[in-house]
């Protein structure tokens, strides 16, 4: 394990500084890079840990943002999905985890552009909440997932970002305490290190990719990150079905 502690914590700044640029992706690379270093649980919660905290400095830094009532639609769709899965306790397989991740994001980018949901709308904002909570105790990421409800919306980037980090903040949180009740026998001194420092790296990373991205115009913001998360989509697709068949 000696290897596993820098490993993560290196992946964890990379990650939060890229958050912190687009709100999006870096989370999804952040827990597939986990899963090859700790089990599922332990990565889970790392993950949970650095994505609630590095969500959480964005929603401090541009709380002017936030749009209140797609949040709390979100969130009632969210709590209702984590309702059910507290109940369930399903712990997903490596494998399993990767093809969720990039299988959902490969979905909502083929959708046409009339087709495409918008979290503007009240009753997409729900569904978007059940399935965003879903996907989060079940793939560990629904970030890029919700992402393609507001690239579409021609929101401005800042409130896609601060919209987006708050309802996320909450989703990694309820996260934390789902694992960590999975997690409590596999915690050892590798692990207790990590989470205490892993908070202090995922803010400061979140908080200077948030400079870069108030030097982006809202066409920059937007191109980046269709093409970010088909690359990323397609690779996680691409190694789950290669762990399958081979």
């Amino acid at each position: 394990m000696s290897l596993v502690f820098p490993a993560v914590l290196l992946l964890v700044a990379a990650t939060s500084f890229f958050s912190g640029i687009f709100g999006v992706a870096g989370g999804m690379i952040l827990m597939g890079g986990l899963v090859y270093l700790l089990p599922v649980t332990q990565s889970m919660l790392v993950h949970g840990l650095a994505q609630t905290l590095s969500n959480g400095a964005r929603v401090v830094q541009w709380w002017r943002f936030i749009d209140f009532k797609i949040v709390r639609r979100f969130l009632f769709g969210a709590a209702l999905a984590v309702a059910v899965l507290a109940v369930v306790r399903f712990v997903p397989s490596k494998t399993l985890l990767l093809f969720l991740l990039g299988g959902s994001i490969l979905v909502m980018l083929s959708l046409p552009q009339d087709w495409a949901p918008k979290i503007t709308n009240p009753v997409v904002a729900v569904i978007c909440g059940v399935l965003a909570a879903g996907l989060m105790l079940t793939a560990g990421v629904s970030g890029t997932f919700v992402d393609q409800f507001f690239v579409r919306t021609a929101l401005d980037r800042r409130i896609v970002v601060a919209t987006k980090a708050t309802m996320q903040t909450v989703l990694h949180a309820t996260k934390v305490v789902y694992f960590g009740t999975l997690a409590a026998y596999q915690i050892d001194e590798t692990i207790i290190g990590v989470l205490v420092i892993v908070p202090i790296i995922a803010v400061l990373g979140s908080n200077l990719g948030g400079m870069v991205l108030e030097r982006m115009t809202d066409k920059q913001f937007y191109w980046w990150i269709r093409r970010v998360v088909f690359c990323l989509g397609v690779f996680y697709v691409g190694v789950a079905l290669t762990q399958w068949f081979l």
